[in-house]
């Protein structure tokens, strides 16, 4: 398995890539938690072959966004 940094849609992703993919989860992290953490948590799916991607959430992790809106819809 490999690890590889790279820009999908202008977003940075993550991604542990096996030898041979059998399919594609895209990992999700929390309210407070980043693309390196939710990896973190799924080692046992690339190891069995399934390549994974993550991203940070808008504010999370490296990635920056607007400030939250005080507005409600």
């Amino acid at each position: 398995m490999r690890k590889e940094a790279f820009t999908l849609a202008g977003q940075s992703v993550l991604a542990h890539i096996p030898e041979r993919p059998r399919a594609l989860l895209l990992a999700l992290h929390g309210l407070q938690g980043s693309r390196e953490h939710i990896l973190s948590l799924l080692p046992g799916y690339a190891e069995r072959g399934f390549l994974l991607l993550a991203f940070d959430a808008p504010r999370h992790g490296k990635r920056e966004g607007p400030p939250p809106s005080s507005k409600s819809p």
